[in-house]
């Protein structure tokens, strides 16, 4: 009986092992309600790799975002967590760890065009034809599963535009988001440009970001800044800046 009950395991383990990295897509493709699936898909899901790509809201198709390669560090199992290597875009592996107790991310890093996911905004925010390209740098993140948050992680958009002003650049910019467990702090820099913006936040667990910000410049131009923010856009009080606000 025993001999039967551990065949059975080991065949058991066998199958997991060899489950096609595709059932990774059709996953990814539920949760992300079909915006983005895992193409190429080659491998198991223990060990494989594949093409992320993006639907683009805007042009209505398929872009591709970035490759993708992954395998699960079969030691840390030991220690009871399940440890995923990633290798995004041919960089460095980085690391998601999911334990009982908590999710952990470290030394991850990748890039985007803005427009892939600043297309999913609602409103006029969304279909301002974002450009530029957008990077994430999460040095060590960590959450339990109430989604009390600690790490830093920081978010560049290099060369900021928008298809509204043909030919005009915003700036560059830097989102950083500090996890202090009760909350996570957001703040906005402008590195440079001639659209200056300023702005911070925070994000509770359970609850919609609140985050607010100043833009100010030339004010001729800043005149058209309603026609991307829509109703989250109020003038401010002196000519040339505008309040941008998104409250929960």
């Amino acid at each position: 009986m025993i001999r039967l009950l551990l065949l059975l395991l080991a065949v058991s383990l066998a199958l997991l092992w060899r489950l096609p990295a595709s059932l990774l897509d059709q996953e990814l493709g539920k949760i992300s309600n079909n915006e983005i699936r895992l193409a190429q898909a080659q491998g198991s899901v223990w060990a494989g790799s594949g093409n992320v790509v993006v639907f683009d809201a805007v042009e209505r198709r398929w872009r591709p975002w970035l490759s993708l390669a992954w395998h699960v560090d079969a030691g840390s199992l030991w220690r009871g967590v399940f440890g995923i290597r990633l290798a995004v875009e041919g960089r460095p592996e980085a690391s998601v760890d999911l334990s009982w107790r908590e999710i952990r991310i470290s030394e991850l890093s990748f890039a985007s065009p803005a427009g892939l996911f600043l297309a999913r905004i609602p409103d006029a925010l969304g279909r301002a034809g974002w450009k530029g390209d957008m990077s994430l740098a999460v040095s060590d993140w960590r959450c339990d599963w109430s989604w009390h948050c600690d790490g830093h992680a920081e978010l560049t958009w290099m060369g900021a535009a928008s298809d509204l002003f043909p030919g005009r650049q915003f700036g560059d910019y830097r989102l950083l988001a500090d996890g202090r467990q009760s909350d996570v702090r957001l703040g906005w820099t402008t590195v440079r440009g001639d659209i200056h913006i300023e702005g911070s936040g925070r994000w509770q667990p359970q609850s919609l970001p609140d985050f607010s910000a100043t833009v100010s410049g030339d004010p001729a131009f800043l005149e058209r800044l309603p026609s991307i923010g829509g109703r989250w856009v109020r003038p401010g009080a002196t000519a040339g800046t505008w309040l941008v606000d998104f409250r929960s």
